[in-house]
Parts: C-alpha cells; sequence; structure tokens
C-alpha cells in the first residue's frame, strides 16, 4: 500500500486517474442508488394502480353476477397476474383471503398464514364490498427486476466512461512520456531543444524554460571548448619552448651533478607534456560533438596507427600487425577513431612484455565493425575491469609510467557515439594478456 501511495503520489497520470475514478465512482454510486430507489418505488406503484384498476372492474359487475358465486366460496384466484379477488363478508374462513368485514377501504398489508399480501378493500355504492391482493413477495421481485433493469445501462455507461478516462489520460499524457524518452536517448552533446509545440499547453512552459537551460548549457559549452582550444595551444608553447631549451642546455658543458638533474628534469618535461595531451584529448572527447557529417574508414586509420607506433613497438622488440576485413565506416570522425586505436595500441604496447605481439583485428559486420587490440602483458584484475574506464586509475600492481587517461579517452569517444567496448582477460592466469574490443555503429 506504501508503494502505491508513493506511485500515486509522484505520477501525474495516476493523480488524475484516480481522482477522476473516484468521483465518477462515488457518482455512479450516488445516481444508482437513487435510480434504483426511484425505480422500484415506481414499480410499487404501478402495481398499486393496477390493483386499483382490477378493483374497479370488480365492482362494475352486476350484482345479480356477483350472487352467481356465494360470498363463502372460495375466492378466485388468476394464475398470470398472480391476484386474488375476493368478496368481503360471510363465515367461510377457508378462502384463501379471510377478510374481517369491518376492514376499511384503501391499501393495507397483510401477512396470511406466512404469506404477506398487499390488499385494496372498495366499497360499491350498492354495499357490496370487494377486496383485490397480491402477494408481497411478488412484488418486490416485479419491482428488484424493473429496478435492476434500469439501474443496469448506468453502471455499464460508468465502466465503459472509467476506461474512457484511463485510456484518454494516457494519451493524453503520451506526448509528455515522447518527450521524456527523446530527451533521455539523447548523447551528452546534443543539446537541441525539444519540440514544445507537440506538448499541452499546461507543460509548454515547463518545455520552453528547459529549452532555454538547453541553450545556456549549450553556450557554456561552446565557452569551455572554445577555451580548450586556446588552452592547447597556450601550454604547448611554453611546455615545447621549456623542452628546447633543456635539449639546448643539455648540450652545453656542465658538471655531472648538474647534468644528472637535468636529465630528471626533461624526464618529468616528457611526463608534463604527455599528461598535458592526454588530458586536452580527454576534454575534446567528452565535451566536442560529433562533426557534422561524421564517419571514418577503419582501415585506413589502423595504417595510421601503425605507422605512427611502430617506433615505439620496434624499440620494446613487440611484433605489431594488422587483421581488417573489407574496411567499412563508422559512425566517428577521423580524429576521433585514430584517437581510439592510438591509445588502446599505447596501452598494449607499455603494459606488454618486451618482445611479446600486440594484433590489431577489426571486423565488419550489417550493423557495427569490431576492433579488436590483444596484448601478451599481464592484463587486468577481474575486479578492475570496469574501473580502469575511469579518469587517473591505473589498476592494482601497475608499475609501468603512465596517466591514467588512455582507457578513459576510448570510453568518452566510444560513448559519445553509442558504441562499447569491453575488456576480456585471454586466461584465468594474471598473466594471461588482455584482449580490449570496441563496437561502433557502421555507417553503411
Amino acid at each position: 500500500m506504501d508503494g502505491f501511495q508513493a506511485r500515486l503520489s509522484a505520477s501525474l497520470r495516476l493523480q488524475l486517474s484516480f481522482v477522476l475514478a473516484a468521483v465518477m465512482f462515488v457518482g455512479a454510486i450516488a445516481a444508482g442508488t437513487f435510480s434504483f430507489i426511484t425505480a422500484f418505488r415506481s414499480a410499487n406503484e404501478l402495481q398499486d394502480d393496477t390493483l386499483r384498476e382490477i378493483a374497479a372492474l370488480a365492482l362494475r359487475l352486476p350484482a345479480g353476477m356477483a350472487s352467481a358465486r356465494p360470498a363463502e366460496a372460495p375466492a378466485s384466484r388468476n394464475l398470470d397476474a398472480r391476484l386474488l379477488v375476493e368478496t368481503i363478508g360471510g363465515t367461510d374462513v377457508s378462502r384463501p383471503l379471510p377478510l374481517p368485514a369491518h376492514v376499511p377501504d384503501g391499501f393495507s398489508t397483510r401477512d396470511v398464514a406466512g404469506t404477506g399480501y398487499r390488499v385494496l378493500v372498495q366499497t360499491a355504492a350498492d354495499g357490496r364490498r370487494i377486496a383485490v391482493a397480491q402477494e408481497t413477495d411478488l412484488r418486490d421481485d416485479a419491482a428488484q427486476d424493473s429496478a435492476v433493469r434500469t439501474v443496469l445501462p448506468l453502471v455499464i455507461v460508468a465502466i465503459v466512461l472509467l476506461v474512457t478516462v484511463a485510456v484518454v489520460v494516457r494519451k493524453l499524457i503520451a506526448p509528455i512520456a515522447a518527450a521524456a524518452h527523446d530527451l533521455d536517448a539523447r548523447d551528452q552533446h546534443d543539446l537541441s531543444p525539444l519540440d514544445d509545440q507537440a506538448l499541452p499547453v499546461e507543460v509548454r512552459p515547463f518545455a520552453v524554460a528547459l529549452n532555454r537551460l538547453l541553450g545556456r548549457l549549450a553556450a557554456t559549452l561552446a565557452v569551455e571548448r572554445r577555451f580548450i582550444a586556446d588552452a592547447a595551444h597556450e601550454l604547448r608553447t611554453p611546455v615545447t619552448a621549456i623542452a628546447l631549451q633543456a635539449e639546448r642546455l643539455a648540450e652545453a658543458p656542465m658538471p655531472d651533478e648538474a647534468r644528472a638533474r637535468l636529465a630528471v628534469l626533461r624526464q618529468g618535461i616528457v611526463r608534463g607534456t604527455d599528461l598535458l595531451d592526454q588530458l586536452l584529448s580527454l576534454a575534446r572527447a567528452r565535451l566536442q560533438p560529433l562533426p557534422d557529417s561524421p564517419g571514418a574508414s577503419v582501415r585506413p586509420a589502423l595504417r595510421h596507427v601503425l605507422e605512427d607506433m611502430v617506433a615505439v613497438a620496434e624499440a620494446k622488440g613487440v611484433d605489431i600487425g594488422i587483421v581488417a576485413d573489407a574496411d567499412a565506416r563508422v559512425l566517428l570522425g577521423e580524429a576521433d577513431l585514430y584517437m581510439l586505436i592510438k591509445n588502446l595500441v599505447d596501452n598494449a604496447i607499455r603494459y606488454g612484455p618486451a618482445g611479446g605481439r600486440v594484433d590489431l583485428v577489426a571486423h565488419a559486420a550489417a550493423a557495427h565493425v569490431s576492433i579488436e587490440v590483444t596484448d601478451e602483458g599481464p592484463g587486468i584484475a577481474a575486479g578492475d575491469l570496469e574501473r580502469v574506464f575511469a579518469p587517473f586509475y591505473r589498476g592494482t600492481g601497475q608499475q609501468q609510467p603512465g596517466t591514467g587517461l588512455g582507457l578513459a579517452i576510448v570510453a568518452s569517444i566510444v560513448d559519445k557515439c553509442g558504441g562499447k567496448v569491453t575488456l576480456h582477460r585471454r586466461g584465468e592466469a594474471a598473466t594471461g594478456g588482455l584482449r580490449a574490443e570496441v563496437t561502433l555503429p557502421r555507417l553503411m
């Protein structure tokens, strides 16, 4: 019950349906009760009128005809109408409805041998007295049947109205649900306004306000993108200058102690440059939307990455190769696709053993393209397979230098185009290697 109350208080559709249904239910009960009582009384009054007509007809009979049957004889019974017509007076108590001679004229209800009767007594001008009676059970049954037939259409209409209200309310709320689904299905870079004209007038101000918020957010992100572009230029220039000055300083004569410190400084500059590049790549992957005409070929991107990373692989003695099916285009820009593959290959070379092997495999299916990068490194612990996509998280037991941003960049690029990235251990042992699989939507 508490769960239903929580849903009721949180759902406009349920509240509206519940209130309308409750009002209609109470109204139907009140109207049905009133109609039943009214129909029941009308049926009884109609039967009383029938008794009056039969009594008037009996009183019109000539006295001779009335005397043809002795007053003491049993009264005749109409089996079809279930009525008793009897002449009052006489001493025969075996009649079905023995009434005393002094019974007053008019309607009355009497109990005879456990059976209730509605009795009408009338006196003619010549002094004859006639009693017309009907069993109350028969009258009540007939009145109830008439009342039920009167109320039944009202019950059917009430049920139809309840169903109609539920359907209409659901249909009226449908545009709001559709707008919410459309907003929820968007990627993180789609900040286009909602179509508020399709929404009800009562909800349209909320949609207009939401569109204004989306506009302000889009403007803020545009400022951030410009800031990233400017920061990339402004930060790289001094860092490059420092690196060049360090190289020139290394050519100058200096004591061994100073040269050792300069080597440490140059290593720090290299790490800082790498970190800066990775941070800017992560920011671009998260903030920049897909280009207006996305689409990049997989095979050229693989070759480009191989050409750039072959020197790094040879320096470590790593054998790197590509196995690709027929070329296919994916829903990514060329820069994003290159950065995605490059980070996977860089991780495979960096964390793989010297003299190991790195394989790049691409498969094209009807709706997607799968890119796999396999290495022979120590792999990733089972508990870290999902956590390594977080920025700066490098997993347990890692000794290789790195920024911890490579897989975060990969995840951001894949998420931007609606793809999927998964990591698989190649074996149960910790040294079984790792297979990184990326699935990207294919462009036809």
